[in-house]
């Protein structure tokens, strides 16, 4: 194995760091999306029959 088949170590935590950005901005989506749904359904249930 030469030092081309080798990630460095500022590569992998490049990489590291990236896909807990990612991570990170799914996981707040998914609650902003919850938050969302939750208020929808307390305006449906106000509005509601």
């Amino acid at each position: 194995m030469d030092d081309t088949d080798r990630a460095t170590t500022k590569e992998l935590t490049q990489n590291a760091t990236r896909v807990m950005q990612t991570s990170t901005k799914v996981l707040s989506n998914r609650v902003v999306v919850q938050i969302l749904s939750n208020q929808g359904k307390k305006i449906a249930r106000i509005f509601g029959p």
